[in-house]
């Protein structure tokens, strides 16, 4: 069974994290429509593909509710709720659940990372722009070496509070990427992404957070196009030779 998620009134972020003064909700975007899709599998019934149709956070009732249509059988809801983890699949106009799921480790795992999100903010990493250079020119290594149109890169640094900033003028200068002009993500054009003579891409990385055993996690989000987004997880270290990437993990593409 496949699923195709209708993004309708609901503004996707890349990379998107919650604050400590935010929640609830505690969930992003991806975490809930993952959540929801995982339920929506279980449903009796249901076969062939089906639509997700994820909803902003309803503050009136505090909960995530999210659309589903499979193309045999009714359509029914996947409800959130993140104070007591239960995932809820319910057909309109009757009691239960046609399936359960839970989100307390995620929404326990948003609560760590909001700590770590203030703690950034108190105590930030050492040498921040030499981050972004050498996790930015780890790129270069993946790009096609085959002739191609110039790509504009628009970059974004993610502050602990979420809001969005440009790099400075050294990462800027130091970066060289084969191929790509790099840009401040302020100077982005108005026009999105796949619709301009160039390859344009919007590249946004969070707030490097400290991991227990004293390297760093940093989420690195792309995007240019409606199919053509993803996100990534950095595994960071910083020594006396500066910093390197000791790992990664795709967190999810399109």
């Amino acid at each position: 069974m496949r699923c195709r998620i209708a993004l309708w009134g609901f503004l996707l972020v890349l990379p998107s994290a919650a604050a400590p003064a935010d929640p609830p909700p505690w969930l992003n975007a991806m975490q809930v429509i993952q959540a929801s899709t995982q339920v929506a599998h279980q449903v009796p019934g249901s076969k062939g593909d089906f639509v997700v149709a994820p909803q902003p956070y309803d503050t009136q009732i505090k909960q995530w509710v999210t659309l589903v249509k499979p193309d045999t059988g009714p359509g029914f809801l996947v409800t959130i709720d993140e104070a007591t983890g239960e995932v809820c699949a319910r057909f309109e106009n009757t009691d239960g659940c046609a399936a359960t799921g839970t989100v307390t480790a995620l929404v326990e795992q948003a609560k760590a990372v909001a700590r770590a999100r203030d703690e950034a903010r108190r105590t930030p990493p050492p040498d921040a722009d030499g981050l972004v250079i050498t996790l930015l020119q780890s790129l270069a290594e993946k790009e096609p070496a085959t002739p191609r149109p110039i790509s504009h890169w628009y970059i974004t640094l993610m502050r602990p509070d979420g809001t969005p900033a440009d790099p400075s003028p050294r990462v800027l200068a130091s970066l060289h990427i084969p191929g790509a002009d790099l840009f401040p993500g302020s100077k982005a054009p108005a026009a999105p992404p796949g619709t301009t003579a160039t390859m344009d891409v919007r590249y946004s990385v969070d707030v490097p957070l400290r991991r227990p055993d004293g390297n760093y996690d940093v989420n690195l989000g792309y995007y240019c196009g409606p199919v053509c987004a993803g996100s990534t997880t950095y595994v960071m270290a910083h020594d006396a030779h500066g910093w390197r990437i000791v790992s990664h993990t795709q967190n999810w593409v399109s």
